[in-house]
């Protein structure tokens, strides 16, 4: 069931962040940005638009396999915006690599936060207390009480019944 339910949010979230897809200056990082990102050392930091751990946004998949390894899981979807896009599973994290063969967002399920202290089972009070008001948010599914809220830093944080039980790394703006 859990794990139903997590793919489930994995779906929707791709579908609400399609707009996220496109082409964005994390995507065409300079050389030297690049390579500074390959040397970040692997930790549990969530950085906003950015990074999780040593996945960044704008990542090769071939350096994504080179630091992170064999994935647990991988599909393809087939439909809609995120068509063609490969999601590579790694404990709690699920990476989203476009047919470009760049990570264009970053699912998390447990284990990383930011530098604020927001993570899975963070309130939403101490949300609002760590991270301000989000630029938007939604209820996504009013019969389990579930709240969209995305930051323009680049983060998109899901509330389950006044918790936060996902969060995604997108590019800067909603």
């Amino acid at each position: 069931m859990k794990i139903t339910h997590r793919l489930l949010i994995l779906v929707l979230v791709t579908s609400i962040l399609s707009a996220c897809a496109s082409e964005s200056p994390a995507t065409k990082r300079t050389d030297q940005d690049y390579a500074a990102h390959l040397l970040i050392p692997s930790d549990n930091l969530i950085v906003p638009g950015d990074r999780v751990g040593p996945v960044f946004l704008g990542m090769q998949d071939t350096d994504l396999y080179k630091r992170m390894g064999e994935p647990s899981r991988s599909f393809t979807y087939q439909e809609g915006d995120a068509a063609g896009a490969t999601v590579y599973t790694y404990g709690s994290l699920s990476v989203y690599v476009f047919p470009d063969h760049r990570v264009r967002y970053v699912y998390i399920g447990s284990d990383y936060r930011t530098q604020e202290g927001a993570m899975v089972g963070t309130s939403q009070l101490a949300l609002r207390a760590e991270l301000g008001d989000p630029a938007w948010s939604v209820l996504f599914h009013p019969d389990i009480g579930q709240w969209k809220n995305c930051y323009d830093k680049g983060l998109v944080i899901t509330l389950t019944n006044g918790a936060v039980d996902g969060l995604v790394v997108v590019h800067p703006g909603c």
